[in-house]
């Protein structure tokens, strides 16, 4: 299942996610902004170790890795989209929950780019098993993402939104009602857009879902 969280800061959509996440036993995160640091996970800051983490989780050794990249955005997400596809590849049994945080470091998935610049991750999307495989993608905005990533999404967890830009989208995508509905929200509400069967529900009530993203005392293992 394919999930975009869109909204704009301090709303939530990054804590959504990690609720999701939770959902699953084998959990891999993209989080840039270093801020997703739980109790039992492996953080990592290269890639040079990426490969020997997601082996780890596919063995049951680890619960959760966070890549928290210091390479370059576009590198880091490439290594990323690769060992997703090798996932998918050679674990299609093993269900896993990904959250790639604030898309808009990564060029990549965002409009300008080019589908063939994207080829990694869009066979990852067309690909994985989609009752064994959650992919949740936050970002400010609905047209801060390529069209064909948005066209395979199951859910669309929609924030407060009133931009005229975002709101032609919504309304194209997800109804006039629900286009109306979100500049209605108050803060941390969101209205889930079911895009598998034209649905929606707003959901208000945050204390279900909402967390500390990195617990104080929380013990992890960091890797550089």
């Amino acid at each position: 299942m394919l999930i975009g969280n869109f909204g704009r800061r301090s709303q939530g959509k990054t804590t959504l996610g990690v609720y999701s996440l939770d959902k699953l036993d084998r959990r891999a995160v993209l989080d840039p902004r270093g801020l997703i640091r739980r109790s039992g996970a492996i953080v990592l800051h290269s890639a040079a170790r990426l490969s020997e983490a997601f082996d780890a989780l596919a063995a049951g050794e680890v619960d959760e890795i966070v890549y928290s990249p210091t390479e370059n955005h576009r590198q880091a997400f490439e290594r990323f989209a690769l060992e997703l596809k090798r996932w998918v590849i050679e674990y299609p049994d093993l269900a896993i929950a990904v959250l790639i945080d604030e898309a808009s470091f990564y060029e990549v998935l965002d409009p300008r780019a080019t589908p063939n610049q994207r080829a990694t991750f869009m066979y990852v999307l067309k690909s994985c098993d989609v009752d064994g495989f959650n992919l949740v993608i936050t970002c400010h905005r609905p047209s801060d993402l390529a069209p064909d990533i948005r066209g395979l999404m199951n859910r669309w967890c929609l924030f407060r939104t009133t931009q005229e830009h975002d709101l032609q989208v919504i309304r194209e995508r997800c109804t006039a009602v629900v286009c109306e509905t979100v500049t209605t929200l108050n803060d941390r509400e969101f209205v889930a857009w079911n895009d598998d069967d034209a649905s929606a529900e707003v959901n208000r009530a945050p204390f279900v879902w909402y967390s500390d993203l990195a617990p104080k005392g929380a013990t992890y293992l960091e890797l550089r």
